[in-house]
């Protein structure tokens, strides 16, 4: 098998391709040519290594009342280099090995015993500066959403559910209202809705996901519910960013109906065709109006819009 002999390396073209960059201290002749895309002229002038202390690194009043063995066993990224140009000889000495009347040359013994702890490498440093922004601000909508989700029950963005396990659910703005629906509820299927039956007497007993209705002690399968609304409260900005549209739900549609002071009525207007439903109308009264207005608008909306198709 024949070898290619190998290229000799052009270094200059290294260099160039390096794009050196200027030094904050460089001359102005240097300056024009790294903003050209150029290497520097003087090498003094060209950028050199970044040293950065931990930021946690201890001063020096906390190193004078460390013992020497204590020094020696402060964790590795605090054992590093920093350049002594006032003793003879000029050296680089660890920044915390040190005491009385001497110095330690760098590396010391810690930096060597755990050499790849004591710096951080510099992709892994550009990775974290860049994930941070991104992380606080997810951290920030975490915290908006439980925000969101932990509001008390008198929030605008709760509604009360009431339901069978067999029936229509019916939607309230508080729980006193789900109460007196879950019991009507009762009574119109075993009472032919009387509102006082003889004999009905009513309590509550708590399940995992709410209450349940009792008659007399006996479960009726009647239960009510606190449900959360989820979404962008009036009073909060929307997220930033694109963001895909939620489903509207009737939990929402109620909250909002509640907060505009109207109340979501139990009759439905259902338009259907080809034997199933195409269209269902869900509406909501002012507190004051009477069950004959509601019931009386109803049905003159629905043959309103019968009458134009």
């Amino acid at each position: 098998m024949s070898t290619q002999p190998t290229a000799l390396l052009d270094l200059d073209v290294v260099e160039t391709r390096h794009h050196q960059i200027a030094d904050p201290a460089a001359c102005g002749t240097c300056w024009r040519l790294a903003l050209a895309g150029q290497p520097t002229e003087h090498p003094a002038c060209a950028r050199r290594a970044v040293l950065l202390p931990a930021p946690d690194a201890p001063d020096y009043e906390d190193l004078a009342d460390l013992t020497d063995e204590q020094k020696a066993a402060l964790p590795a990224r605090f054992h590093t280099p920093v350049w002594e140009g006032n003793a003879v000889p000029h050296s680089w000495v660890c920044a915390v090995c040190w005491g009385d009347g001497w110095v330690t040359r760098w590396p010391c013994a810690a930096a060597v015993r755990h050499g790849d702890e004591v710096f951080t490498p510099e992709h892994q440093a550009t990775r974290a500066r860049e994930d941070v922004p991104a992380l606080l601000a997810r951290v920030r909508e975490l915290e908006a959403a439980l925000a969101r989700a932990t509001r008390s029950s008198y929030s605008g963005r709760h509604v009360w559910e009431a339901w069978a396990e067999e029936g229509d659910r019916t939607l309230c703005t508080t729980e006193a209202d789900a109460r007196a629906a879950a019991i009507q509820i009762w009574s119109e299927a075993e009472y032919d809705g009387s509102d006082h039956p003889d004999g009905f007497i009513p309590s509550w007993h708590e399940t995992k996901w709410g209450l349940e209705l009792l008659d007399d002690g006996e479960h009726t399968s009647v239960f009510i519910a606190r449900q959360d609304v989820f979404g962008t409260h009036p009073d909060e900005n929307a997220p930033s960013g694109p963001t895909r549209p939620e489903a509207p739900t009737l939990t929402g549609w109620a909250a909002d109906m509640a907060e505009a002071g109207l109340e979501p009525y139990d009759g439905t207007l259902t338009l259907d065709a080809d034997d199933k439903p195409f269209l269902r109308v869900h509406l909501a009264f002012a507190a004051d109006a009477t069950d004959q207005d509601r019931q009386g608008f109803t049905t003159q909306l629905g043959h309103l819009i019968l009458g134009r198709l």
